[in-house]
């Protein structure tokens, strides 16, 4: 097994899915919650470019066309989207700015960008986090149940959980010698700072 740097060269069968359910989900809901009229913000967690280099969309051009779809049936409603994102920023800058004011790109990595969010919710919103983060070892769960508390009004949580790769990097970072079952090995993941145990251990925390 190997670490990925290609993610977004293709959408893969998995993100094909993945999305689809995230489309599939926001329609009736922002449909539904338009109709309270209350501001409401809907947030990428780990949004990527917005496009793959083979043309398809990226959940963040997902969100943003379902925005634009919203607003056409009711264009004074306070309704953002908000793209949590370090690596792509320029990119996803780009490809979401026909949103104007409506799409906000926050640059950063999740946790620094997830306290930013964080600190800007208020009680008087609806909020919908979606989560698809590179891997387990991304998720800090202190970050929901914070958001739990400050998003008091309404918040939903849409999130990936690859449990292969969960399984897969702590078999590795414990020098496990099992033979890797076919079925997970072509679950990517990236090397970084936080391929640690003592990460893991925190995530498992959670």
């Amino acid at each position: 097994m190997g670490a990925t740097d290609s993610f977004f060269e293709t959408k893969r069968e998995w993100s094909t899915l993945k999305d689809f359910i995230l489309n599939y989900y926001l329609e009736p809901y922002l449909r539904k919650i338009i109709s309270t009229r209350v501001p409401t913000r809907i947030a990428d967690c780990f949004a990527g470019p917005g496009r793959f280099e083979d043309g398809s969309e990226g959940s963040p051009l997902i969100i943003a066309r379902n925005i634009a779809k919203a607003l056409e049936h009711t264009p004074h409603a306070d309704l953002k989207g908000i793209f949590i994102e370090k690596r792509y920023a320029d990119d996803l800058r780009g490809n979401v700015k026909y949103l104007g004011e409506r799409g906000v790109v926050l640059e950063g990595d999740y946790e620094e960008r997830m306290e930013t969010f964080l600190n800007r919710c208020n009680s008087e919103r609806n909020y919908f986090l979606y989560v698809d983060p590179f891997g387990a070892k991304h998720l800090a769960f202190e970050h929901f149940t914070r958001a739990q508390a400050r998003c008091t009004r309404s918040l939903e949580v849409l999130l990936n959980l690859n449990s292969t790769g969960f399984l897969r990097e702590g078999c590795r970072m414990l020098a496990l010698t099992r033979e890797i079952p076919d079925w997970a090995k072509d679950a990517d993941y990236r090397v970084d700072h936080k391929n640690t145990l003592e990460h893991w251990d925190d995530v498992t925390k959670g």
